[in-house]
């Protein structure tokens, strides 16, 4: 089942709303919240995201958030709260942007990993559990002048990982980065959409009949004007 979780500002505190049951007889929906940890109320988190990003085995889900250089990883196991510092090597000073949570690495089980792009230099980096610790690496970079809108994340080549595809706004054409052997790969996706065109909404999903499994995901858009295009 999903939860909800939240964080007071004033006190850094996480709560989380759980157990949520609705009586049969008097139709009352009840739930509890519950206080899972803690975080310094006098930092600024640039990004919060949310993922079974220690492998667990029945997928229960941990919340990761960057402050300055540092990647802190908050647990509940039920009874008690812990905050791991997962890494402290990615750069305060670089402007973070697309972040995105999947498997990205094809890692067993039901692990994942987090993954954006640096603004400045185009480069994506991976945050992932290595061992018993975690490990930031280089995964590819795209082009850095380019702007980059539609960023999503799916299974765009059938593989079994989820992939990073983005389209490059001034030629329309879509890149996907995704696993490739031991590293990470760019590669064209589809045709280029119209660049006249102002591409407000982008999903991606399998669209199209596939016999089999894995299936390869595909990119819907939808223009300020209300035309549809498919990648």
């Amino acid at each position: 089942k999903e939860d909800v979780a939240g964080r007071w500002q004033e006190t850094g505190e996480w709560w989380m709303l759980s157990d949520a049951t609705t009586n049969a007889t008097t139709g009352t929906y009840a739930a509890k919240n519950v206080l899972i940890g803690q975080w310094n109320p006098s930092a600024t988190w640039q990004k919060v995201v949310a993922g079974n990003f220690t492998g667990d085995a029945l997928g229960k889900d941990t919340i990761a958030g960057l402050e300055g250089s540092n990647w802190w990883l908050l647990e509940w196991d039920g009874a008690s709260s812990s905050n791991t510092l997962m890494t402290n090597a990615w750069s305060a000073e670089t402007t973070w942007v697309n972040f995105l949570v999947g498997n990205f690495t094809g890692a067993a089980g039901l692990e994942q990993q987090i993954a954006a792009r640096s603004l400045a230099t185009g480069a994506w980096h991976l945050l992932g559990k290595s061992g018993a610790s975690f490990t930031n690496s280089f995964m590819a970079a795209w082009n850095p002048v380019a702007l980059w809108l539609n960023v999503v994340a799916g299974d765009f080549d059938g593989d079994g990982t989820v992939d990073i595809a983005g389209r490059n706004t001034s030629t329309g054409a879509w890149t996907v980065l995704a696993k490739d052997g031991s590293g990470f790969a760019n590669s064209d996706f589809g045709g280029a959409w119209p660049t006249s065109s102002v591409w407000a909404k982008a999903f991606a999903g399998i669209y199209t009949e596939q016999a089999g499994s894995p299936k390869k995901f595909g990119i819907l858009g939808q223009s300020v004007g209300g035309t549809w295009q498919k990648a």
